[in-house]
């Protein structure tokens, strides 16, 4: 009875052992299939804008070693408006700059250094307080004053008080230092086109063309026309401004940028007020250059 018993027991054993092998054999080869062919996932893209984009200011490090404030693209689109022409428009709200436009758009380029103001301090001599991409091409006297279009600034950096060496560059740093940096050409192609009408005959036209990257260079090209009356006294104001710029990256170690701006800018300027005018504006408020070709103050003498 025992002995019979044993080989019942053996032969369940060998046959547990058939089933087992082609079972493995089977797992085996599904395993090999698997990693033969692994499973893709699409990518997942997700759209919107950085924390950045949606600022009207970059945050301020109070340990960097310097007092930039800088504004974002939001900024210069909003406060920019409805002229384009004029920076001081953008920072006027900043703690410490006092600036008063000439007229309401701040287009006219008269007083454009004489109403600024920062920590109190007047800009004076043969100097600027604004710089493009720290080079200071904007003199005072002298025109550059409204060499490029707001659409074509990415952001403004403000300096005030003490200046980094890099962002110096100058005859004066005697009230600090305004910064542009120039909006790059985009990666991918588009077009940029407004037209604005308003009081005083105000008509602007803007158009900027990007042609994308190709073969690792991109480029823009815009231009501009901005017209209006005076908001007082006779005189208009005309100005046109083509700008055209590259980039190219052909490596990793090398990046070069090439940028050209033409501006004309006519325009009649208004009557400064002496000091006693002011002390009673109610009166003076509307006085301005007058319409006598005999007279020294002669409108399209000014």
């Amino acid at each position: 009875m025992n002995s019979s018993r044993m080989k019942w027991i053996g032969l369940g054993c060998i046959s547990a052992a058939l089933i087992l092998e082609p079972l493995t054999a089977t797992m085996a080869a599904e395993s090999q299939d698997n990693q033969a062919a692994p499973l893709k996932l699409e990518p997942v893209i997700v759209y919107g804008t950085t924390a950045e984009e949606r600022q009207f200011l970059t945050p301020l490090d109070l340990l960097a070693p310097t007092n930039r404030q800088s504004f974002t693209r939001k900024s210069v689109e909003t406060f920019g408006r409805p002229g384009n022409i004029n920076v001081f428009k953008i920072i006027e709200f900043s703690p410490s700059v006092n600036y008063t436009a000439v007229d309401a758009l701040g287009t006219n380029e008269n007083g454009f250094h004489d109403s600024l103001r920062i920590r109190g301090k007047k800009q004076t001599g043969p100097g600027s307080a604004k710089s493009y991409e720290g080079v200071p091409i904007s003199g005072n006297p002298g025109g550059g004053k409204t060499i490029f279009d707001l659409e074509n600034i990415e952001s403004v950096d403000v300096y005030k008080g003490y200046i980094p060496v890099d962002k110096s560059l100058g005859f004066s740093n005697l009230i600090g230092k305004i910064d542009l940096h120039i909006k790059r050409p985009t990666t991918e192609s588009g077009a940029e086109i407004s037209q604005t009408a308003g009081s005083d005959n105000f008509y602007r036209t803007f158009l900027r063309l990007d042609s994308g990257v190709i073969d690792n260079a991109a480029a823009f090209a815009s231009f501009s026309n901005t017209v209006s009356d005076k908001n007082k006294g006779e005189g208009d104001l005309e100005r046109t401004n083509g700008a055209f710029g590259i980039t190219a990256n052909p490596n990793d170690r090398l990046k070069t940028e090439f940028f050209v701006s033409h501006n004309r800018d006519d325009h009649h300027n208004y009557y400064n007020l002496t000091y006693s005018e002011t002390r009673n504006l109610g009166l003076n408020f509307n006085k301005d250059f007058n319409s006598n070709p005999a007279s020294a103050n002669y409108y399209d003498y000014n």
